[in-house]
């Protein structure tokens, strides 16, 4: 029993973190700032802000990224990051619209590798999910596109993680034939050990 916790614990230990790298610098905005990202905003009307800020609590942490430039200067915020080719990639990203003003809901559109995944329904002017799984190319680049004509977008919690199965980095491996050496070597001398009370 203690062997098969052993192997439970090296699997557990090893492989967890291979398949759960975030690629995303600062998705939260928790530094208080738009750091890890590049940002296009010709009228300069995007902005962090801290939760509570124009009645807006952020979706996650203390801080969110208050977005205003109208439609004929839309703004834009991207990452590019290195990843594995051919690995699932899973995107995700929350935005909320200003529900209270006339035609203040604005539009939010997300990219990957300059193809549209798509755009939210924010007209419930709650902070809304949106999810997308895509494939790696290697190096990829996220961007999240937004207007509002008559008031201020708001965006935060943007992640993207290696999905499940994806294959495992060559140091995982060479951490997992290690721990399963080691195993083998408990095994064997548990044996001996056993073995050495029935004589």
């Amino acid at each position: 029993m203690k062997y098969q916790a052993a192997v439970a614990a090296i699997l557990i230990g090893v492989a967890g973190p291979a398949w759960a790298t975030e690629y995303l610098q600062n998705g939260s905005f928790e530094t208080g700032d738009v750091s890890g990202w590049s940002l296009t905003d010709p009228l300069g009307l995007t902005f962090v802000q801290p939760s509570g800020f124009a009645g807006i609590a952020a979706e996650e942490g203390k801080f969110y990224v208050q977005a205003g430039p109208p439609s004929s200067f839309a703004g834009a915020l991207s990452q590019t990051f290195a990843d594995t080719a051919g690995q699932k990639l899973n995107l995700s990203g929350w935005a909320i619209g200003d529900a209270t003003t006339p035609g203040g809901l604005g539009d939010v559109s997300y990219f990957f590798d300059g193809v549209l995944l798509g755009s939210p329904d924010l007209s419930s002017g709650t902070w809304t999910l949106s999810t997308f799984q895509v494939a790696a190319t290697g190096s990829d680049t996220f961007e999240i596109q937004y207007s509002n004509d008559n008031s201020f977008n708001g965006l935060d919690n943007f992640s993207v993680v290696g999905a499940g199965g994806a294959v495992p980095e060559l140091s995982t491996w060479g951490l997992s034939l290690l721990g399963f050496a080691g195993l083998g070597l408990l095994v064997r001398s548990g044996r001996r050990s056993a073995g050495g009370s029935f004589a």
